[in-house]
């Protein structure tokens, strides 16, 4: 670590600033690595958290403009619901938009006498099939490395029968993650009701 002389001159001590001869790039801060060992420039890991919607009215909804370099992203499910069967699909893109293709994974409907389970190509892929199930809970994708991102997740349902739906799978994406979706198989059911936001972090 170096730290230059700000004197009296226009320099201030912040650009003075730097870690093996770097001064980092804009948002970046100092880490220290312990003993013996220099501090690293590394981006935050603060969570940043986009603004919530209204479920109800719409075939999909997108989350856009995702920063690059994110590791983890949240997708939080509040009382979410539809007007159809259809199962809920989880998808991601980059700059050229959603990816629908390319998908390996499975979900299942966990339920007090029975479980089922279904795999998806086209999405990470919700197991409900009850226009009447209220979910809520919260699917996470971390980033293994490159473009390769995995995802878990677990709703509950608020359906008679009360289970829960549980997903896991995996995509690599053609190029930078940006964006994704929330739709439902065959894209024509409308989400009627509930909360959905995503929170992400670095």
């Amino acid at each position: 670590m170096a730290l230059g002389d700000a004197g009296t001159d226009t320099t201030t001590i912040t650009s003075q600033l730097s870690a093996n001869g770097s001064v980092g790039t804009a948002g970046q801060i100092l880490s220290s690595r312990g003993a013996d060992l220099s501090p690293q420039w590394i981006p935050p890991t603060f969570i940043t958290r986009s603004t919530a919607v209204t479920t109800s009215g719409a075939a999909s909804y997108d989350f856009l403009s995702i920063p690059a370099n994110v590791k983890r992203i949240f997708i939080l499910f509040n009382a979410v619901s539809t007007n159809g069967t259809a199962n809920y699909l989880l998808q991601i893109g980059t700059s050229s938009g959603i990816e629908t293709t390319g998908y390996t994974g499975a979900g299942s409907r966990v339920g007090a006498s029975a479980v089922a389970t279904s795999a998806f190509t086209n999405g990470f892929g919700f197991n409900n099939n009850t226009a009447a199930e209220i979910n809520s809970g919260v699917a996470v994708l971390n980033n293994i490395s490159g473009n390769v991102w995995v995802l878990t997740s677990v709703l509950a349902s608020s359906a008679a029968n009360q289970q829960t739906l549980e997903t896991a799978g995996n995509k690599t994406l053609a190029s930078t993650l940006d964006r994704l979706r929330l739709t439902t198989v065959g894209g024509t059911d409308l989400f009627d009701g509930g909360t959905l936001n995503i929170t992400w972090e670095f």
